[in-house]
């Protein structure tokens, strides 16, 4: 039978959609409801920003000693009136140690400016004279602890950059002129005006320690990157280390603060590695089988005393296969005994019992020749076990850690190197050669001999600061300008900040705390970096302004609870250079509690967001060591003459009479010396756009909230002051009225009365210069004729004896100079022009600029018997320039048919060739 249907729903059907309509409905009016009575209960004044939440919540945080609200951070840049700062001010306390808080803390009196805190003079002669104990480190007590800033010298200038900081440094910076006359003869230091040259010279390397380090790698392979890291005791003023550098070599240098003041402070001032240290009683604070090189120069380290104890420290720290380098007494006694008013027989048992314990100590000596004898480590102890069988002293150590040195007594006892299997395995692993290594598994690691730390550990650490150091980069624009040289790293790890670093021109002192729970320290030498062991509750064993940056990272989670930690800033303090930069990587916590003692140290700080984004509870602080108590006002000051300038003349006559009275005394350095690139008055290249300053902008994404960093050394300004300056004078002198004119020239006199600006170095401020910048003829566009003409007569009239010439300059010297060097070189483009006018103009001056080539022709001559730096590549270079230029000018007489001309120029390429 089929079934009836109508088409309309049945019963049933018509009760679920109304139970299914009715649910929908009541959840709609609960929601509604709630709604609105949420909207009841929040009524009143709106919170804009997340303090105001924090502090409904009641989590407002109150300063102990005042009971006042702190405020959160606020960003440096301006932000819309509903964006939201990045409120990075803790509200959940752990107690850190600390008792600067946010507290000014004053200079130290200027008695200090040289303090050394463990090697203080004073606090030395307390202690035991035997064997040098007293020239150890000793540390001041709590108590004696300074809760004050180092201050820098009254005049004190930033270091030349690097290469020049090699051979030279600002007199005002060190002033100390002892060694200038102790060591006159021996060219380890010379004053020369305003500042020091180091010519290269030591007490056993007369003719420079280049030729000195030649006669060395005679003898030994310097350059084929076996050789990495190496030590020099007794280093005077580092030279050895300086010029070591050239060659991939990098050394550690190390001498006690003594009679010879300040000598591991000039060389650290010089951009080479050094430290303030001492061969006494305790091992150096370095780990076993560190250096692929040791030297003593006339050290005056008594090898031969205490059973051979400090022969046997050397030991300790050089790596298997190592070798060890000695010149000065008693090497070589036979020709030097009367100079070094010593008897003959003193000499020879001193040389002997040397011998005797490098035999001991299973070396095997490689060379003697002339001034300098070298032994070689083994390169493990399979034959110097057998040898103990018979030779008892000094035996073998046992159960010993040997890598443990921080305030350790040295032994009369032979480190033993780690085992192996036959007689031509090296001890402890082989090394990849320089520079592999920095980035070859170390073999400490791939052995397994640090607990925890595997191969793909530290794989992954060195990709980690790959990124970090990029993302530096964009924080740091400096970074990446050469403005930095010496460089520490508080918390080394692994090495792997300094190994992303290599690229640049900086070396690095890997610190590995004393009480770490890995000793990394060997690692890094593996890497063939450097380093030392140290506890930051104590003071560093350096002079104050001695790194340019220093980087921190988790250092103070480590010692937020051993120590007080505004005594850890203040060290870093003295250390810092002025102007110099820190970087602090930690907890939000931490970091807040280190930039309320550091804002109380006048430090620029900033807080930023993890290289990863905002979500990583990890964060940076990047803060820079101003000059002097005047360097935050600086800035403000000029920025606002600077802004004044545009103002109407009333206005604009005052505001160039200030900027002239600030030009006068804020800080410009330049990097004086032989052939520097174009800087602008910070020391940063001209061609440089680092306007930037301090800003953090808070960018909404959605629900996300990200800082978007950029840091430039806030207490430097606008590195463009000197231009900005000349450019609103320029400005001045040419719209405003007779008043403001003459304010103008008042301006123009105080800024040429800075002491820091020097003008006679400032190569590229002068118009001379500037004229060389274009590559080619065409860059000159209508110009190169005028521009050719000008020179060609200028440099006619510096003979001249009117007053209103060039030649009654000052500087006269440096723009002849620089005349005669762009001169060179658009003479280089003349066979490239079509301009028949100027090549008669040529042609009318060929006699003039003959005569002025022959002149230049015979400096080159006299140049070449002078026995200066580099004169070499020097005069090579400025012979290319002037054959290029008398070839160009022959084509264009040549074009002219003028062939006598031609032959007489001719002439003078020959006699340059």
């Amino acid at each position: 039978m089929a079934r009836d249907y109508s088409g309309s729903p049945k019963h049933h059907q018509l009760e679920s959609k109304r139970r299914r309509l009715t649910w929908i409905l009541g959840v709609s009016g609960l929601c509604i409801l709630f709604y609105i009575l949420g909207a009841w209960q929040n009524t009143g004044p709106t919170s804009t920003n997340r303090s105001e939440v924090y502090t409904k919540d009641g989590c407002d945080v109150r300063s102990p000693a005042t009971g006042e609200t702190r405020t959160t951070l606020s960003s440096s840049s301006s932000l819309s009136s509903s964006s939201i700062s990045l409120d990075f001010d803790s509200h959940h306390h752990v107690e850190i140690k600390n008792s600067g808080g946010s507290q000014k803390i004053p200079p130290c009196d200027m008695s200090y400016g040289e303090y050394t805190p463990c090697q203080d003079p004073v606090r030395a002669r307390k202690f035991d004279r035997n064997m040098l104990k007293y020239r150890e480190r000793h540390c001041p007590t709590k108590e004696e602890l300074l809760l004050c800033m180092i201050p820098a010298p009254p005049k004190y200038k930033n270091p030349f950059k690097w290469p020049q900081s090699r051979d030279y440094a600002w007199y005002d910076n060190i002033p100390h002129k002892e060694l200038s006359i102790e060591k006159a003869v021996q060219n380890w230091i010379q004053v020369e005006g305003d500042r020091f040259r180091f010519p290269g010279g030591g007490t056993m390397f007369p003719r420079g320690a280049d030729a000195y380090i030649d006669d060395i790698n005679e003898l030994i392979p310097l350059t084929g990157g076996t050789i990495r890291t190496a030590i020099d005791t007794g280093c005077g003023v580092a030279s050895w280390g300086a010029y070591l550098l050239k060659r991939d070599i990098l050394a550690m240098s190390f001498a006690p603060r003594d009679t010879h003041e300040a000598q591991v402070q000039f060389a650290l001032e010089r951009g080479v590695p050094a430290m303030i240290g001492i061969m006494a009683s305790q091992r150096l604070p370095y780990p076993a089988r560190a250096f692929d090189m040791a030297h003593c120069s006339r050290c005056l380290i008594p090898w031969d005393k205490y059973d051979g104890m400090y022969l046997i420290e050397v030991d300790r720290v050089l790596r298997p296969g190592g070798y060890w380098i000695l010149s000065g007494p008693p090497i070589r006694w036979k020709k030097h005994w009367r100079g070094w008013e010593r008897t003959q027989e003193d000499l020879k048992q001193e040389q002997d019992a040397i011998e005797d314990v490098a035999k001991r100590l299973c070396w095997r000596k490689v060379t003697e020749k002339n001034d300098l004898a070298v032994w070689q480590k083994p390169i493990n102890h399979i034959e110097c076990a057998r040898r103990k069988k018979v030779d008892k002293t000094p035996h073998i150590c046992k159960s010993d850690n040997a890598d443990t040195a921080w305030y350790r007594s040295m032994e009369t006892c032979i480190t033993p190197l780690p085992e192996v299997s036959s007689s031509d395995e090296v001890a402890g692993g082989a090394l990849e050669k320089w520079p592999e290594r920095a980035y070859a598994v170390p073999p400490r690691i791939s052995s397994g001999s640090i607990p925890g730390i595997t191969v793909e550990k530290f794989q992954e650490d060195n990709e980690l600061w790959k990124d970090r150091v990029t993302h530096y980069k964009h924080i740091i624009s400096s970074l990446v300008q050469g403005r930095y040289r010496n460089v520490m790293d508080m918390n080394a790890y692994l090495g792997g900040f300094a190994a992303a670093l290599l690229k640049y021109p900086v070396w690095v002192m890997n610190v590995v705390p004393a009480n770490s729970d890995h000793d990394t320290l060997g690692v890094i030498y593996e890497r063939g970096f450097i380093g030392t062991y140290q506890d930051w509750c104590e003071a560093f064993s350096t002079y104050p302004r001695t790194y340019d940056l220093i980087h921190a990272s988790s250092l103070f989670s480590i010692y937020q609870d051993r120590c007080d930690i505004t005594y850890i800033l203040l060290e870093m303090d003295r250390i810092l250079r002025p102007e110099g930069t820190v970087i602090f990587r930690d907890t939000v916590e931490v970091l807040v509690k280190i930039k309320s003692i550091t804002d109380g140290m006048k430090w620029n700080s900033q807080i930023m967001d993890h290289e990863s984004g905002p979500f990583n509870p990890e964060k940076i602080l990047v803060a820079v060591k101003n000059l002097n108590e005047n360097s935050r006002l600086m800035p403000l000051l000029i920025e606002s003459a600077l802004r004044l300038t545009k103002d109407g003349d009333k206005i604009k006559s005052n505001a160039v009479r200030a900027l002239g009275n600030l030009s006068r005394f804020f800080h410009c350095t330049t990097l004086s010396g032989v052939h520097e690139k174009q800087v602008d008055c910070m020391g940063l290249p001209l061609t440089t756009n680092s306007t930037e300053v301090f800003r953090s902008s808070i960018q909404s994404e959605g629900s996300q909230r990200s800082v978007s960093n950029s840091y430039q050394p806030a207490s430097l300004g606008d590195p463009r002051w000197l231009e900005r300056m000349v450019q609103a004078f320029l400005s001045c002198v040419t719209t405003g009225n007779v008043k403001v004119q003459w304010n103008v020239c008042h301006a123009l006199c105080n800024l040429f009365l800075n002491e820091t600006l020097r003008l006679q170095d400032m190569d590229w401020i002068q118009a001379a210069s500037a004229l060389a910048v274009p590559a080619s003829i065409f860059d000159y566009g209508r110009s190169f004729s005028d521009v050719v003409q000008g020179l060609v007569h200028i440099i006619e009239n510096l003979g001249s004896d009117q007053m209103s010439t060039p030649s009654s300059f000052k500087y006269r010297v440096a723009l002849e100079n620089q005349l005669t060097s762009t001169m060179l070189h658009v003479l280089s483009l003349a066979l490239s022009t079509d301009h028949q006018p100027m090549k008669d103009f040529l042609v009318k001056k060929a006699s003039f600029l003959e005569e002025w080539f022959k002149v230049l022709c015979s400096s080159l001559e006299e140049a070449s018997t002078q026995p200066v730096a580099d004169t070499n590549s020097i005069g090579k270079q400025k012979r290319e320039m002037i054959s290029k230029a008398i070839r160009s000018l022959i084509k264009v007489y040549q074009g002219r048919n003028h062939h006598t001309v031609t032959q007489r120029f001719e002439r003078l390429v020959d006699s340059i060739v």
